[in-house]
């Protein structure tokens, strides 16, 4: 049975996942029917009921770019097969168009991404579309050389396969079947198209395509949708990997992350590293380039959010020396690596006329660290006195202390929200200071510095609750309600990824797979008559209320175990993006699905931008395209 012929009959099969050369992992995935497909997007069916994971055997399509490098066959690249590269892999080239397009390289395989968790494609593929054009090839040798990590001139078995990839474990399969059972389907039931309900908020549609590309995630182009879901735009990839977000600006060009190199040049950096933000005009030609990434040091990560003023804040990973640490009060643990990352905010300045950029705001959470560990040590103090600080010694991953993974701006009160996925937890800080201000607990608008003015999620991290007091687990993209004419002005959505855990459920290896659901909270913020907040005299200090909650019925079919988006557009209805089945919905504030369906490329967009029809922005573009 051909993989075609098993998508339109449903049926669940098994595929022997080929890595790289000489390595197979045998794990099974249910693919479902992708439904009806009406103006590109795919409609989509999902079964409530789990796949069984284990039920069956399958095999694997060939893999022609590993067997054509292979000459021998022994499992390895050696240096004249390495060096016969681009000669080795012409043959491919079937209709001798000097391409080797997906069909030729052995795609799409059996899951999303499966081109690029072949090493030597991931290398060659410079691009990440999936292709090897003339000029990789002409570079294929060059590149593969990039692979040899221990300078033998040998590929070797290690060297070809990832294990960041594929970990080579029984739990780590098990991780990787789940993730890929789920990767593989569409988690909508009943489809509803773009201009099929009229409460839908009529806008037009941005997101960025992003490659599956096992260990880095590869920008492949940003798209436009019009109301009806027809694609109107796209912009050309920006080639870097990590590079997933983008906003069209009040002036039609778009502003978006790319990177500064391959995923070798980003290997040793933490997990959504890039570096590199652009502007780009609707031709795709790069107007504006700010590029920050150090190895060991800093490198723009995650997330931004563009400012009324024309400026941009980023979140940048920073790294802090092991011995640093342990000056500040970190207490050593037990594998940890000689940097650990904590987070830092920057506001650019970007100047289009000679392309200049001025950093003119800085905030490090590094200056606002307690521990009760160490009495002669600085930052000493107790947890719960110090709320407004952060414990630096929560457990946390062993490389990055809080994994900022969202950030959004709000312009009437001057304030800026950050998402720490590690911490489970949102925090507000004052942007209102200056910068030497933001490193002390006194200045800006609520006089506090660059202390923390409000945080919520997870109690326990400050010492007010415990593991039954935390609400928010993994959560993303935290939007400020900006709109007065909007429900909930000033209030806070979160996309909550693990919003809780379905009775009875076990988990089936990480991110709180076969167990966990979804939800978008609405909380309301306690804001004092300034604009800053009026915390609780007794208790956890930062007590309030979710106004709104939305949960799909039965629990578990809607889960987004890591990235996603939900914002509140002008009608009142929130928007919902599950970044891992590319399902994006719109729900009314009582709750109802208005538009349900699934974006139709094979990469994972995480966030998708419904822009207003009246949008200035939109206007501009929409009328220079029609112009050329």
């Amino acid at each position: 049975m051909n993989i075609a012929n098993s998508l339109v009959m449903r049926h669940s099969f098994t595929v022997v996942l080929v890595v790289a050369l000489g390595v197979t992992c045998t794990f099974p995935l249910a693919v479902r029917g992708q439904g009806n497909n009406i103006a590109g997007l795919e409609a989509g069916t999902a079964s409530t009921e789990p796949p069984d994971y284990d039920a069956y055997e399958w095999s694997l399509p060939s893999v022609p770019v590993l067997e054509a490098l292979d000459r021998d066959g022994d499992g390895q690249l050696d240096a004249p097969e390495i060096a016969a590269a681009q000669e080795s892999l012409m043959p491919l080239d079937a209709n001798g168009d000097q391409l080797l397009d997906r069909r030729e390289l052995g795609g799409p395989g059996p899951i999303p991404g499966w081109l690029r968790l072949q090493t030597p494609i991931k290398v060659i593929d410079k691009d990440g579309d999936d292709q090897i054009d003339f000029e990789e090839l002409e570079q294929a040798a060059a590149a593969l050389r990039r692979a040899d990590l221990d300078g033998d001139w040998v590929l070797s078995n290690a060297e070809l396969y990832d294990r960041r990839a594929v970990p080579p474990s029984p739990e780590g399969l098990a991780n990787v079947r789940q993730l890929v059972a789920m990767l593989g389907r569409s988690d909508v039931v009943d489809a509803i198209l773009p201009g099929e309900d009229p409460r839908q908020y009529e806008a037009y549609m941005l997101y960025t395509e992003s490659g599956s590309a096992g260990d880095t995630t590869i920008n492949a182009g940003t798209k436009l949708l019009d109301p009806q879901g027809n694609l109107v735009h796209e912009w050309p990839s920006g080639h870097g990997p990590e590079g997933v977000h983008s906003h069209l600006l009040p002036d039609g060009n778009l502003l978006r992350q790319a990177g500064i190199g391959d995923f070798f040049d980003m290997r040793t950096f933490p997990v959504a590293a890039h570096g590199v933000l652009e502007i780009v005009a609707p031709n795709g030609e790069v107007l504006w380039e700010f590029s920050h990434c150090i190895e060991n040091n800093v490198c723009l990560h995650h997330d931004f959010a563009p400012m009324p003023n024309g400026n941009v804040l980023v979140t940048e990973y920073n790294a802090v020396p092991r011995v640093e640490l342990e000056f500040h009060g970190r207490t050593p643990r037990r594998n940890e690596r000689e940097v650990r990352w904590f987070e830092r905010i920057l506001e650019l300045k970007p100047n289009l006329e000679d392309g200049s950029t001025e950093i003119v705001w800085m905030w490090s959470d590094l200056d606002h660290m307690v521990q009760d560990q160490f009495p002669n040590r600085p930052n000493y103090g107790d947890i719960r006195e110090n709320h407004d600080r952060f414990d630096i010694n929560f457990p946390g991953n062993a490389q990055r202390h809080f994994h900022a993974n969202g950030i959004d701006y709000e312009p009437e009160r001057d304030l800026i929200v950050f998402s720490s996925v590690n911490h489970s937890e949102i925090y507000i800080i004052d942007h209102s200071t200056t910068t030497a201000e933001a490193r002390t607990d006194q200045g800006g608008r609520c006089g506090k510095g660059g202390r923390i003015l409000y945080r919520f999620g997870n109690p326990a991290v400050y010492g007010y609750g415990d593991a039954e007091s935390q609400i928010l687990g993994a959560q993303h993209d935290p939007h400020f309600i900006k709109a007065d004419n909007l429900p909930g002005p000033g209030d806070l959505t979160i996309h909550n990824n693990r919003a809780g855990t379905i009775p009875g459920a076990e988990a089936i290896g990480a991110f709180g797979l076969g167990m966990s659901y979804s939800s978008i909270v609405e909380i309301a913020l306690p804001y004092d008559d300034n604009g800053c907040f009026e915390l609780a005299e007794s208790g956890d200090p930062y007590q309030t209320e979710i106004v709104w909650e939305y949960i799909e019925e039965p629990l578990g079919a809607w889960h987004g175990p890591f990235a996603g988006a939900a914002t509140r557009v002008p009608n009142g209805n929130t928007v919902v993006m599950n970044s891992q089945t590319k399902r994006v919905f719109e729900v009314t504030p009582e709750g109802e699905r208005v538009l349900d369906f699934q974006l139709p490329e094979t990469g994972r967009p995480q966030k998708l931008q419904k822009l207003s029809l009246d949008y200035p922005g939109l206007v501009t573009l929409l009328e220079s395209l029609e112009a050329e």
